[in-house]
């Protein structure tokens, strides 16, 4: 058994793996019960922005953009990402909190700035701007390709002996587990038999949908 099994090869997971394996840590197994990218990272919008009103997820976004701007030097192959920018607008209801985030999030280095209704006619000149108040562009944001994005990180894990292994549903796990759980993602610690050491295993399914949930009963 590899000394950490991630389940799950949607971006989440993928990610998770290309994070350690540049830690020097490629001993690594992701198990997927269909293909990699085949869940909600195949689905998703893919848009790209550290645009946040929470400080740790407009920071985290913030370290994560460098990798977008990146990949294909970094991966060997693109990932569909077209920074075309990232506007914002709000009506005069949360124009003062609106104001409020993007000094915060300028305070973290996050490159936005408000802009006017003439700026934005310029950028889209048929949208209909009369019921905003004002706008904010983030420049490096812009959107990308999920499935893409999943798919070029795994070409990258396996070139460096990471094992995918597609089709692969988890149906049930033995011995003692430990559970740390985040928003979307858990992660848990499995002693089996009478070893001592502990393999780490990674879950980057939606765990409030029904199907994860069943499969860890």
């Amino acid at each position: 058994m590899s000394d950490i099994v991630i389940i799950g090869a949607g971006v989440v997971g993928t990610a998770t793996a290309h994070a350690l394996a540049a830690r020097g840590i490629t001993d690594i197994t992701i198990l997927d019960r269909d293909s990699v990218g085949s869940g909600g990272t195949g689905k998703s919008a893919g848009i790209v922005r550290c645009h946040y009103g929470v400080s740790s997820v407009a920071a985290l976004a913030l370290a994560s953009l460098e990798f977008f701007e990146n990949a294909e030097a970094d991966l060997g192959q693109g990932i569909g990402f077209e920074q075309v920018g990232y506007l914002v607008g709000v009506g005069p209801e949360n124009l003062e909190p609106f104001r409020a985030s993007l000094a915060n999030q300028r305070c973290l280095g996050i490159e936005t700035h408000e802009i006017g209704h003439e700026e934005v006619a310029a950028m889209w000149p048929s949208t209909y701007l009369e019921d905003f108040a004002t706008f904010c562009f983030e420049p490096r944001g812009g959107y990308g390709d999920g499935y893409a994005t999943a798919q070029a990180l795994a070409a990258s894990l396996r070139a460096k002996g990471v094992t995918i292994r597609q089709g692969a549903k988890v149906t049930e796990t033995s011995g003692p587990i430990v559970w740390v759980f985040g928003s979307n993602t858990c992660t848990f610690w499995i002693r089996t038999g009478t070893s001592k050491r502990w393999a780490v295993w990674v879950c980057s399914w939606d765990l409030r949908s029904t199907r994860a949930s069943q499969a860890w009963r």
